[in-house]
Parts: C-alpha cells; sequence; structure tokens
C-alpha cells in the first residue's frame, strides 16, 4: 500500500479524484491522465478498436488549475459533483421517537452488542485550512488531490457515518485481494514514498498482480513474501442512508436488516452471537434496535 485509502468496497482508493478516474476507465472505458491506458479484456490489448487517441478525458492548458494538477476535466468536474452532493439526514420523524433512542443506546453500547466498534457513529473533521499532504514523497506539485488544503465548508464539522473506513474479514468477502486497481498500479506509484517493510507485515497488506494465461484466462497472484489477508475484507459500509437501500451488504445479498445482520461472522461473529441473543432474551430491545437503524 502507497497511500491510505478509504473509498471503494476494498478501501483500494485514496482520494476522491482516484476514485472518480477509476470509475471513468473502468465503468464507461474513458482513460484520463490518471489512468491513460485502456484496460485489457480478458488479457488482450483491445485498444485498436477504440479510434480516439488517448487519454479520452483532455485537460484544458487554459485552465490555471491544471498547470499544477492535470487530472482530466470530466474527472475533476465529477469529482467537485461528488464532493458537493449531501450526506443524507436522519428520519427526523422516527429520531425523536423513545423506541428509536432506547435503540440508538443500544447500538452504541460496545459491552451489550458491539456494533459501533466498526460503524463508529462519530468523527469530527480537520480543521478549515489543514493541508492535504501530498501522495508523493517528493514532489510536492502533485498532491493527489486539486484541493490543497481542507475547505471551509467541510472543515470542523462533527459527522455520523457509523463506519470506520476500514477493511474487516465479516465473512461476506468477495474473494479478492486488491490494493489498487486489479489491471496494475496508478500511474506514478514508482515515485511514492515506501511503506516500512514491518508495517506491511503487521497491517497484512498485498500487493497484487494480474496476467494473462492461455485461453484468454487472468488470475490473480500475490508477489513474493506477502500474503493475501485482503482477499476476504470489505470496507465497513457507513450506515447513514440505511433506511432507502432495498438490498445490503456489499453484493446486495440481505434484504433485510435482520438479515445482513446474521450474516455477519468472521471478525464480527461475537456481535452477530450477542444480536442473536438479544433478538431471544429481549426481543422489544431487538425491535427497538432495528428500529434505531431504520432511522438513519
Amino acid at each position: 500500500m502507497r497511500a491510505i485509502g478509504r473509498f471503494g468496497w476494498k478501501c483500494q482508493e485514496a482520494s476522491l479524484v482516484n476514485f472518480s478516474a477509476g470509475a471513468y476507465l473502468n465503468e464507461m472505458g474513458i482513460t484520463n491522465p490518471l489512468n491513460p491506458k485502456e484496460n485489457l479484456s480478458n488479457g488482450r490489448n483491445v485498444s485498436q478498436f477504440d479510434q480516439i487517441p488517448d487519454p479520452e478525458d483532455k485537460v484544458d492548458p487554459k485552465d490555471s488549475d491544471n498547470q499544477d494538477h492535470p487530472f482530466g476535466d470530466d474527472v475533476k468536474a465529477f469529482t467537485r459533483f461528488l464532493r458537493s452532493t449531501k450526506a443524507p439526514p436522519r428520519d427526523f420523524s422516527l429520531s425523536g421517537t423513545s423506541d428509536v433512542q432506547q435503540g440508538e443506546k443500544l447500538f452504541r453500547n460496545n459491552e451489550t452488542l458491539g456494533c459501533a466498534i466498526c460503524h463508529q457513529p462519530d468523527f469530527t473533521t480537520p480543521k478549515a485550512g489543514t493541508p492535504i499532504q501530498a501522495l508523493y514523497a517528493e514532489d510536492k506539485s502533485s498532491p493527489g488531490s486539486d484541493l490543497g488544503t481542507v475547505p471551509q465548508a467541510l472543515g470542523d464539522k462533527i459527522i455520523h457515518p457509523y463506519s470506520d473506513f476500514l477493511l474487516h474479514d465479516i465473512g461476506t468477502g468477495d474473494g479478492i485481494a486488491q490494493t489498487q486497481h486489479a489491471q496494475r498500479p496508478a500511474r506514478g506509484t514508482e515515485r511514492l514514498q515506501k511503506a516500512p517493510a514491518e508495517t506491511l507485515t503487521r497491517e497484512g497488506v498485498a500487493r497484487v498482480q494480474a496476467r494473462p494465461l492461455p485461453g484468454a484466462r487472468r488470475t490473480l497472484s500475490d508477489e513474493p513474501g506477502l500474503d493475501q489477508r485482503t482477499i476476504n475484507t470489505i470496507r465497513t459500509a457507513p450506515l447513514w442512508g440505511l433506511r432507502v437501500r432495498p438490498q445490503l451488504l456489499h453484493d446486495g445479498s440481505a434484504l433485510t436488516i435482520d438479515e445482513a445482520i446474521r450474516k455477519h461472522k468472521g471478525q464480527s461473529e461475537e456481535v452477530t452471537k450477542k444480536y442473536l441473543k438479544l433478538v431471544a432474551d429481549h426481543p422489544e430491545q431487538a425491535r427497538q434496535l432495528i428500529a434505531f437503524l431504520n432511522s438513519l
């Protein structure tokens, strides 16, 4: 890992700019300065079928902002749109009720349940003006973001995402070891400051390579000496806006909150056991807990 990732199901993106650039390439097939090459198709180069020169997302040379941060005009516009979206509010008609208030107390009590260990309810953002550190060790002109400091609108704010934005193995993993795009490392990673070997070992960081095989197949393999403990881990899903989601978990396999909780295994096994005991011994409290979650 070369930078701290917080975006994407596998925490594979370190910033919204990277997230947007990756979505442009992987979801829409639009190359951009951060991802200037077309993806492979089952290990085969298909760039000859695209007549538009890469990168397809152009950089306006007249835009002074592009002198230091040539991320692609569309990618930057999309990133600004994402930043302007508002966190979904609570259902205020429910949040003041006794059931929801009691359910919130249960949720926050880590001795009773433990949900809030990973689904952390509260965060305070850095103060406005805090520098956004450069991703590159020496190249201070390429910070990896088109924001130099935390803006006033986002600084020193209390937010309630109900997530720690970290990877955990809760038994619902997808079997994919990924700490960056599966196709290749991000452009420019050779200039990034390397994490110490002891940090990689302690945190279980896996660097993964994708290679084409005969028969147009692809395989993921770890680099020698590193394990793949990220293979079944998934980022803790933020719970704000939970009430409007028709399908839950990273793969949409749960249709109710109760079903989603019951599917939590692995690192969350003990929390699931506490929840099942609550359902069996104190069904009224379990109902209050679900009422709280349905207010988010």
